[in-house]
């Protein structure tokens, strides 16, 4: 079957003997991808909303996959053998008030993967903060958006301002799609401060600092 470009790489980043839940899992195309293409996984397609659920069942029948459906609320369907979580197609915010609702079933997890369609800053502060490690990050383009794909393991490292603000791992690789991203964002960072009116000083002044950094990021 075919995936789209950024589910692809989000399967890149699960593991073989791993057992999954995909929180949020739409149509479980992802899920049945896995189940296709990884060795000895269990996979549990979840999801809030019953018609997803229901499209999600018919495919599962339909690539004839042992993967089980379950009804839920956030993390409220995980149970004690789960130890992988990949939460895909939700704002930033959203997923860290997943992570926050259900934090006490994240002592089992080992690891995540994470693409917040926003606040990727801020979703790498907060899951950091939870005693979780960047092992691998990507930032891909697919049908012309960018989407972050965040690997991370249970552990503690230490990250500096910079690190958290554009990824350590997208700093030491800086792929094409990398440069390309913050190329485009300095662009509107330009646009944003052109507009904002000379009064407001405090607002020019953090945006022209974010730009100063972006660019020397890109330039180094």
């Amino acid at each position: 079957m075919n995936i789209s470009k950024r589910l692809k790489a989000v399967s890149d980043f699960l593991e073989d003997n791993s057992n999954i839940i995909d929180v949020g899992c739409d149509h479980a195309l992802l899920d049945i991808y896995l189940f296709k293409n990884k060795k000895n996984i269990k996979l549990i397609a979840s999801d809030v909303k019953s018609g997803p659920l229901d499209q999600a069942k018919k495919n599962i029948e339909k690539y004839n996959c042992d993967i089980e459906i379950r009804q839920g609320d956030g993390l409220d369907t995980i149970t004690s053998d789960i130890d992988t979580i990949v939460i895909t197609g939700m704002g930033g915010d959203t997923i860290i008030s997943i992570l926050e609702k259900g934090k006490g079933k994240l002592q089992q997890i080992k690891c995540m993967v994470l693409s917040p369609q926003s606040e990727w800053v801020k979703v790498r502060k907060y899951i950091t903060s939870l005693g979780f490690y960047i092992e691998d990050e990507q930032i891909i383009m697919d049908s012309g958006k960018f989407y972050l794909i965040e690997k991370l393991k249970k552990g503690k490292r230490r990250y500096d301002k910079t690190e958290l603000e554009f990824g350590p791992i997208l700093l030491k690789n800086k792929s094409e799609t990398f440069l390309t991203y913050y190329q485009n964002l300095i662009m509107e960072k330009e646009n944003i401060i052109k507009k904002i009116p000379i009064y407001k000083i405090k607002d020019r002044f953090k945006e022209k600092i974010m730009l100063k950094k972006m660019k020397r990021i890109i330039n180094k």
